[in-house]
């Protein structure tokens, strides 16, 4: 990578791709919106050291869930839901097998569940539908 200048990069368009990259390379903070990163690149290049330059927002990980929390309506992002043993549990026990043994076979099952669920729905709807013209 050639040498960036403040100037050359305040004249440049770059993806948010390109950002982490040149972040990584400077030993700035990675995670961020393109903003966040664009101020972090920009703070380097004016002058501060890497070390002082710290994340706009700190990333908490939500504790993952115990088999209780989990629910149907749990949703999968943000919420410490992972497909742990607690997930493997929850979805045996609502599946009523005896146990999944890998996640391969979980999500092999919610895929097939979820396929079975949609055209059941949909089959149901095309019912109600028709029996509405009808």
């Amino acid at each position: 990578m050639t040498k960036l200048t403040q100037k050359t990069f305040k004249e440049t368009y770059f993806y948010k791709t390109d950002l982490v990259k040149i972040c990584r390379n400077y030993g700035l903070p990675t995670q961020g919106t393109k903003a966040e990163l664009n101020h972090y690149i920009d703070c380097f290049l004016s002058g501060i050291p890497a070390n002082q330059i710290k994340p706009a927002r700190t990333y908490q990980k939500a504790p993952s869930l115990k088999m209780s929390e989990i629910s149907l309506d749990t949703p999968l992002v943000g919420s410490g839901f992972s497909f742990n043993n607690e997930a493997r549990q929850f979805f045996a026990t609502y599946f009523n097998v005896k146990k999944f043994s890998s996640i391969v076979k979980l999500s092999a099952t919610l895929m097939a569940y979820s396929y079975n669920w949609s055209r059941k729905l949909n089959q149901l709807w095309h019912n109600i539908r028709w029996t509405t013209i009808a």
